[in-house]
């Protein structure tokens, strides 16, 4: 299987009404059992609280990824070749600092789909 990802189309991923990121399917679970994509986070864009059903790894391409965990209870910041892993139901929120747009190739070992966290669930990983 051979793809180009500079002739997939980005594609806008709608959250509360605005676009937060884009990505690129560049293989999909139909495929692969999983995905691999691109994704392009805007500067200053950091999603909101979630957790994922699968585990899944984000490969800094450029830009600085500002990723926070329920373990860390800070954001961390990680520069272009950093391969970062988070195991299923981690609790987290991730982007781009303020400076700059961030790539990063994002690995699943499933069909991607995600789960918002309301600020109970929230509250309880500040409050630990």
């Amino acid at each position: 299987m051979i793809r180009n990802q500079n002739q997939c189309p980005w594609i806008p991923d709608v959250e509360d009404g605005h676009v937060h990121l884009y990505l690129k399917n560049v293989l999909t679970p139909e495929e692969i059992g999983g995905c691999l994509m691109c994704l392009d986070y805007p500067a200053g864009h950091v999603t909101e609280w979630h957790d994922h059903d699968f585990t899944h790894a984000a490969y800094i391409v450029d830009g600085v990824f500002l990723n926070e965990t329920q373990f860390d209870k800070q954001a961390c910041c990680y520069g272009p070749g950093s391969f970062i892993c988070g195991p299923k139901a981690q609790i987290m929120r991730h982007g781009a600092t303020p400076e700059q747009n961030c790539h990063c190739w994002f690995f699943t070992d499933q069909r991607f789909g995600l789960h918002y966290l309301d600020a109970k669930a929230v509250s309880h990983i500040k409050a630990d």
